[in-house]
């Protein structure tokens, strides 16, 4: 189909869906940041109970994209990429938020990342990190690289569409046994979010290896794989941001189909 055709279609088809969604975003948004982007730590509890909806409400907003997998959207045309940039708008680019790190209250602009491609929301530090595409994950690492006496630091951010999150928990129980002195029993959790989490040291210096793994669904029989890699003294650093990044994770529903 020629570019141009396409774009035709893609337009009559969006314009369908453009009336409704216009009139709903307000709502929508509102709704989305009263169960999505809660931050205060008094409100931990409440954010647990009402992420777990969020995926679907989500998922609501970007139904527009099921026009574009009718008709074959790509994401590597133009239109496929136009395509996902008008579903970002429909989340907050920046955004203000306090955080506590090492005991003191920080406040920080975090923003959006280009990852609903890959099936899930993030916001990031900017000034402090860096999101890294690579072929099978995406990882984020210090803006400012470390030095070399420092142990790596990073979260890498996986999903394996063929291996359940049962799976997945008992194949990296082993390797963190492999490679960690001390490893902990797998742990089900719901902060930064829900999950299922292995945690690891190598050591108890101020720079022994630490791993933390989140393992949970992605809904559609597989699984996401969340490893933060930091050291001992940084857990009250790192760590921390690590754990106020995951408060802003949020898986989202395929939106674009590839075809070919």
């Amino acid at each position: 189909m020629k570019e141009d055709q396409f774009d035709t279609k893609m337009k009559r088809s969006l314009e369908q869906h453009s009336d409704s969604m216009l009139k709903h975003k307000e709502d929508i948004w509102k709704n989305i940041e009263e169960e999505l982007f809660m931050t205060e730590p008094s409100r931990k509890t409440t954010h647990a109970k009402r992420k777990s909806k969020v995926g679907k409400r989500i998922a609501w907003i970007i139904s527009v994209a099921a026009a574009a997998s009718i008709i074959g959207v790509f994401t590597t045309t133009n239109t496929g990429q136009a395509l996902v940039n008008q579903i970002k708008q429909y989340f907050e680019p920046k955004k203000q938020v306090e955080e506590h790190i090492e005991g003191m209250p920080e406040e920080k602009e975090i923003v959006l990342q280009d990852t609903i491609k890959s099936g899930y929301v993030i916001y990031i530090d900017e000034e402090r990190y860096k999101l890294v595409e690579e072929a099978d994950r995406d990882i984020i690492v210090p803006a400012e690289p470390l030095g070399d006496i420092y142990p790596e630091v990073s979260m890498s951010i996986e999903q394996v569409e063929d291996e359940a999150p049962e799976a997945a928990v008992a194949r990296l129980q082993k390797e963190l046994a492999d490679n960690y002195a001390t490893v902990k029993e797998p742990e089900a959790v719901t902060e930064p979010l829900t999950a299922t989490m292995l945690s690891a040291i190598d050591g108890n210096e101020w720079n022994s290896p630490v791993s933390k793994i989140y393992v949970l669904s992605n809904d559609r029989g597989g699984s996401f794989i969340i490893t933060e890699k930091y050291f001992l003294e940084a857990a009250e650093g790192h760590g921390a941001r690590f754990y106020y990044m995951l408060q802003q994770f949020s898986i989202v529903e395929e939106v674009v189909t590839n075809e070919g």
